[in-house]
């Protein structure tokens, strides 16, 4: 399977002409190589699950722990706004109405 930043530089490619410079190396902002170091702790403390067997496993350790040495960055940047999401979010509250509700027997809506 062809990364996704690989099709979009072959798209570029295709629609400039091919007469793109590339970059010989690819350097990490600050703010990303923060945002990992400041959830280093999630993955060392196990709270970061990743599934046994998965098509994109590989590829996706790989990025993981080559960053910030290596050429993609995308998944890493992903992964660590979306822990920090889940770091800053606040619990869900369900009233005690709601839940009341849900215990009832009968036809529900979807929106209560």
């Amino acid at each position: 399977m062809e990364k996704p930043c690989r099709s979009a530089a072959r798209a570029r490619r295709h629609w400039t002409g091919g007469n793109e410079r590339r970059r010989a190396t690819r350097r990490s902002r600050p703010d990303k190589i923060m945002r990992l170091h400041a959830q280093t702790a999630a993955f060392e403390n196990g709270r970061v699950l990743l599934p046994s067997r998965a098509p994109w496993l590989a590829d996706y350790v790989t990025e993981l722990t080559s960053f910030p040495g290596s050429r993609y960055d995308d998944q890493v940047d992903s992964t660590t706004q979306a822990l920090d999401h889940l770091r800053l979010r606040r619990p869900m509250y369900i009233s005690p109405e709601l839940l009341e509700k849900s215990r009832l027997p009968g036809p529900r809506s979807r929106f209560y």
